[in-house]
């Protein structure tokens, strides 16, 4: 071979091996999550995974890869992350044999895809999307979100997904472009709810605490249960709600309780024809009567109804001794008796009844005392 050919031929082969080079560092991908199906029955999410060039300049081969990326512990049960398909994998003509795909290194809620190219050039990456593989997902949570998020190269998101571009025994990087993120919500897969409750309000009335809810539509809904604690943890049921049972429209309904002292945490527990049974979120009501143990010293803690129209008022106060000849005395405005009750008051919490049948419409005052001892008094109102 003539010293002009050899000096060509090296010419052209590092001609060769520079275009390769430049090839390989000018790649650039786009990865995307794509969802497959949401399955109910089977309690899983299925999610493509996806690969193209960011542009028609930045094509490449594809080679060794490491999809990764992170996902909700609120929404997916942790350490489900599983493979169900793979697209890339085996011989892909016309050069090029993939291994199985894997998941290794994947720590708490941080999934690492693996794919390695075991002989051949690689598949060629162009600007249409190619799908690599399909992972699901077990949901523990239907009502939230699996907020899917790509690990890139920011520090905060290591380790980083990684693609790669392989000439000879060379593994290049390809740059990365863009990662496209995804939130999957399967609220499809919750069972349809009996009613659909579009309020729940309380409101204090003169010691009292009115409650209201409203349905935009019930489905063979039995009733509520009214359920009420004083720490809003511990719930016990203080009225059941007959409910309309079907309907496609408004439906409304109250209910006062008249045993609201201090702080008051409210819910509704829905159960239908079934039994079966839903709760709703927990309100909060505060009442301006305060309870036994909020009264630093003895007093009287609440009247009930006020205003009153007939019937009883329950009268609940607090004493620090024993008085057993105490008497309950109501007076008008001018200081006159117009009722009086003996009773036996003990020390600590007391409660008493007393029928307001025989008064006129008018203001009226409740004391409590004995010869040497007694309490502030306290007004309530009497209404025809």
């Amino acid at each position: 071979m003539s010293f002009f050919t050899k000096t060509t031929t090296i010419i052209f082969s590092f001609l060769v091996l520079m275009t390769i080079s430049a090839y390989a560092q000018n790649g650039q991908y786009d990865v995307r999550f794509n969802i497959n199906n949401v399955d109910c029955a089977a309690n899983k999410i299925l999610v493509d995974i996806d690969v193209r060039a960011n542009n028609p300049s930045s094509t490449f081969n594809l080679s060794d890869q490491n999809f990764r990326f992170s996902y909700s512990r609120e929404a997916v049960e942790i350490g489900s992350v599983d493979i169900t398909n793979q697209n890339l994998v085996g011989f892909l003509p016309p050069f090029s044999f993939y291994d199985p795909h894997t998941l290794t290194g994947s720590i708490d809620t941080v999934v690492s895809y693996n794919v390695v190219l075991a002989g051949g050039d690689g598949v060629f990456i162009n600007t249409e999307w190619t799908n690599i593989g399909t992972i699901s997902f077990n949901v523990l949570d239907a009502s939230k979100c699996v907020n899917l998020k790509w690990h890139d190269h920011a520090p905060e998101n290591f380790p980083p997904t990684f693609i790669g571009e392989k000439f000879g025994t060379t593994l290049y990087q390809v740059a990365e472009g863009n990662y496209y993120n995804i939130s999957i919500c399967p609220n499809e897969c919750l069972p349809a709810l009996p009613i659909e409750l579009t309020s729940f309000e309380g409101e204090e009335r003169d010691c009292a605490i009115d409650l209201a809810w409203t349905t935009a539509s019930e489905i063979n809904n039995a009733y509520f249960e009214v359920e009420k604690s004083q720490n809003g943890r511990d719930f016990e049921t203080i009225e059941i709600i007959e409910a309309v049972g079907n309907s496609s429209s408004i439906s409304k309904y109250t209910f006062t309780d008249e045993e609201a002292e201090g702080t008051n945490y409210y819910r509704l527990t829905q159960v239908d024809v079934d039994g079966e049974s839903t709760s709703s979120d927990i309100i909060v009501v505060k009442s301006s009567c305060r309870t036994y143990d909020e009264l630093e010293t003895e007093g009287i803690s609440s009247l009930y109804p006020n205003p009153v129209k007939n019937g009883d008022v329950r009268i609940k106060f607090k004493a620090s001794s024993v008085h057993p000849d105490a008497v309950i005395v109501v007076t008008d405005l001018l200081g006159r008796t117009v009722d009086h009750y003996n009773v036996s008051v003990d020390a600590g919490n007391n409660t008493f009844n007393f029928s307001v049948d025989n008064l006129v419409e008018g203001a009226y005052f409740v004391r409590i005392f004995d010869g040497s001892w007694n309490l502030p008094a306290q007004k309530f109102i009497k209404l025809n």
